[in-house]
């Protein structure tokens, strides 16, 4: 029998999908799906008509659960909240027990229709398509009774809609999101900053409503912060608030998201030139308007720009090397300014000569915009060529020596400019757009290259 949707209660307690601003994409199709539930409700369409399911994927701790239960809330319908991991977790995980798990499971969502049905770490289940000999038996029947369960859940239109969860959508069998089962991948990344300052106001409740939140929403955005970091750093607030027997400040708020910085002043001044580096090379070239540069320490790194950069879809040969030269930029500052650079810009695959690095090798191997048309391999792994071809490492050292030294050049053209960055950092340690572009409208700059 299909269950009749009807408009439940609402739950206490979680947060307004529709000011949910912080799932950006996700929080639309969330709408888009109770808006088309509501017409379901009214007999403007049939249930036929509605999403059956989806897979919510991105990284942990960006609120795929929280988003599950406030749709269901938005609904007026139950969530049903389930993990693969407690099919065994709860069981003796033997086959017939793990099976009954995941039966009930589906049992309990139909029994509640309409509802949704939320599966965490979905990705669990493995790929049948890759199953080893050793194990596959076991897994088999698991995994075929998983897949009648959704065809059951989906087909019969009892009324349950099944969103899956996972941190690596790579995991997930391609079979799971074809028409008819999941049928969608929807992403779940970090929130902006102004998604970061309504999960502040969120978890902060009546605390510091006075408060300008937005440089800290900014600086956590720049570091990836995500709800529950934040949900942590408001707790951890609270309570430096409590043992001091007074109601919180900003700076209990202030202190858990900018680390207690421990650098000289030299060490400073080399951060502050590093980052105002990328600022001027990133403007003058026209890479992208500059959003944020800070040089707090923040655990991630000890400063950091971001700009709002173009795709990459349709970049030309100029581009690329225009963002090349921006990432060099913060080097190529140190050397002019204090004479000798430090190991700042390297160190890892997504530092700045590790990503110049990518981008070089990616122009030759990849991108049809280094003298040949020719493919060599995808633009994620194009640098592991480095390796095996001693032509290609010297085309891309050549290449990234040359683009060190226009680096050097802009900014020895621009150094008015680049001190006074560096100077209003170290003062104020966190720059917005709006406070670079005041800065930086007090020097005359290059005309930019690209169109």
């Amino acid at each position: 029998m299909t269950a009749k949707l009807q408009a439940g209660p609402r739950a206490k307690g979680l947060p307004r999908l529709e000011d949910a601003i912080e799932y950006g994409a996700a929080r639309q199709w969330a709408l888009d799906l109770r808006d088309d539930l509501a017409d379901v409700r009214r007999g403007i369409v049939g249930l036929d008509q509605v999403d059956r399911g989806a897979v919510l994927f991105g990284p942990p701790g960006t609120g795929k659960a929280l988003l599950a239960q406030m749709l269901g809330e938005a609904c007026g319908i139950p969530t049903v909240v389930a993990s693969m991991g407690e099919f065994f977790a709860t069981t003796s995980g033997y086959l017939d027990s793990v099976i009954k798990a995941q039966r009930k499971v589906f049992e309990e969502a139909r029994s509640k229709a309409p509802s949704f049905l939320f599966l965490d770490e979905i990705n669990a289940l493995p790929n049948i398509d890759k199953l080893g000999d050793r194990g596959r038996d076991w897994w088999l029947p698991v995994i075929l009774d998983f897949y009648t369960l959704l065809d059951g859940a989906m087909s019969d239109r009892d009324g349950v809609i099944v969103i899956g969860a996972t941190n690596r959508l790579e995991d997930i069998n391609p079979a799971l999101l074809r028409p008819g089962r999941l049928e969608r991948a929807i992403y779940v990344g970090p929130p902006d900053a102004a998604g970061l300052e309504r999960i502040m106001r969120h978890h902060l409740a009546g605390d510091l409503t006075g408060e300008d939140l937005g440089p800290l929403a900014l600086i956590g955005s720049n570091v990836g912060a995500t709800g529950a970091i934040v949900m942590e750093q408001v707790r951890a607030a609270r309570r430096r608030a409590r043992r001091a027997g007074r109601s919180m400040l900003l700076e209990d708020l202030m202190v858990q998201i900018v680390s207690e910085d421990d650098r000289s002043v030299e060490d400073l001044r080399r951060t502050a030139l590093h980052e105002a580096g990328h600022v001027v090379a990133g403007l003058v070239q026209d890479v992208g308007a500059v959003k944020t540069v800070s040089i707090l320490s923040t655990g991630a790194s000890g400063g950091n720009v971001s700009f709002d950069e173009r795709s990459l879809a349709y970049s030309t040969r100029e581009h690329l090397d225009a963002m090349i030269v921006t990432l060099l930029a913060g080097r190529a500052a140190e050397q002019l300014v204090l004479d000798v650079p430090s190991q700042g810009a390297g160190g890892a695959a997504d530092s700045d000569l590790g990503r110049a690095t990518q981008l070089m090798t990616s122009i030759f191997t990849a991108t049809g915009l280094g003298g040949s048309l020719l493919f060599r391999a995808p633009f994620d792994r194009a640098h592991e060529l480095l390796v095996v071809d001693p032509e290609l490492r010297r085309q891309v050292e050549k290449g990234l020596a040359d683009l060190y030294d226009r680096a050097v050049d802009l900014l020895r053209r621009h150094k008015g400019v680049l001190l006074a960055v560096a100077d209003a950092l170290i003062e104020k340690r966190f720059l917005t757009g709006e406070q670079v572009k005041k800065v930086v409208e007090r020097f005359p700059l290059d005309p930019p290259t690209l169109s």
